[in-house]
């Protein structure tokens, strides 16, 4: 009998995104991050500029479903995706290849939202 395995999902970082982007930063490079939990989204967007977004409402409250952020103080953006059935967002960082090492001294700031 054939074993049945989990189904895996992945998040990608789509195309159109990157396309968004192109006015800003001529060529990209991309950080992917594993999952942080709802509060570290929450507390990126309140720092920075929600360009665009999809969002869920379920009768009472409003969930992100996907979006994308502008770094006020830089050309960088972040492309976030929720985890199905999870609260959790998995990050693709946007950016200048020169400004790698500052985007990773950010991500490391929001240890404490990263998920196991």
């Amino acid at each position: 009998m054939e074993e049945k395995k989990p189904k895996v999902i992945e998040y990608k970082l789509p195309n159109n995104i990157l396309d968004m982007t192109k006015g800003t930063i001529e060529y990209p490079s991309v950080i992917e991050t594993d999952f942080y939990t709802k509060e570290g989204l929450t507390n990126i967007i309140s720092k920075n500029k929600l360009v665009w977004s999809v969002k869920y409402f379920n009768g009472s409250s409003i969930f992100y479903k996907e979006g994308l952020i502008k770094f006020i103080q830089s050309e960088s953006f972040l492309y976030f995706i929720r985890r199905i059935d999870e609260d959790t967002y998995k990050f693709f960082a946007i950016l200048p290849e020169e400004s790698n090492d500052s985007m990773i001294f950010y991500l490391n700031s929001l240890k404490k939202y990263k998920t196991i």
